[in-house]
Formats: C-alpha cells, structure tokens, sequence
C-alpha cells in the first residue's frame, strides 16, 4: 500500500479590467504560498488595507491539528516580512479529533481594527 499526502496552497490572483492577468502582481498575476509545517491549506476571507496590503484569513492543518492563519501580502504579491514571521502568524495547534459535528472551525472574517491591527473570527 502506498500513502500519498496530497498538499494544497494559498493562491491568490490580480486581474486587470480587461480580464487579463495583472503582470505588476507576483507571477504574472499570481501568488503561490505554502505554510511551513502545513499540508492543507485553505483561504477563507480577505481584507484590502488602505495602504494596499493584502491580509488573507486562512485555516491550515497538517492532518490532525488545524490552525487559524494570517498573512499579508505587499500590493505587489510578495509576503510583508515584518508582518510575525515572514508575513505568517498561525494560532497554536487546534485539535479537532474531539468535535462531534464532523466538521473543522475555519475562519470566517478578517477584519480591520480602529488601532490598524487585523483580528479573525470564526462566526
């Protein structure tokens, strides 16, 4: 028998008016992110902060534990390295194998405080 581990990204993607990839943005429009340590990775919600950065809201897991994941991207498409560790903060590991409804909590909204500061939630 052979196991295989199939592994998932955060991708994001610009678009000009036109329809056409935005070539000012990552790799020809688009973004591809891994999160260290992290096999399932899925985006949830964005917000668009007033000076372009992209905050993307994200849960990530590694098979047993999910986690919470923040990560701001430049308006250009790269990671803010002063943002946490290389522009990714992750909650602590959430084990889920105890929930009785089957499902995983993800994040729902990441929103933009009054102080600047960005806060996620699962609604």
């Amino acid at each position: 028998m052979i196991n295989s581990v199939s592994h998932t990204y955060i991708v994001l993607a610009r678009f000009n008016e036109d329809g056409s990839p935005d070539s000012g943005f990552g790799n020809q429009g688009r973004v591809v992110t891994n999160i260290p340590g992290r096999f399932t990775e899925s985006a949830r919600t964005m917000v668009l902060q007033p000076d372009g950065k992209i905050v993307v809201g994200a849960a990530s897991g590694n098979g047993e534990n999910v986690n919470y994941t923040l990560l701001r991207y430049h308006p250009a498409g790269s990671l803010d390295s002063t943002f946490s560790t290389g522009g990714i903060r992750s909650t602590t590991d959430r084990d889920t194998s105890g929930r009785n409804d089957g499902g995983e909590q993800h994040p729902q909204r990441v929103q933009r405080r009054a102080d600047r500061s960005s806060s996620m939630a699962n609604l």
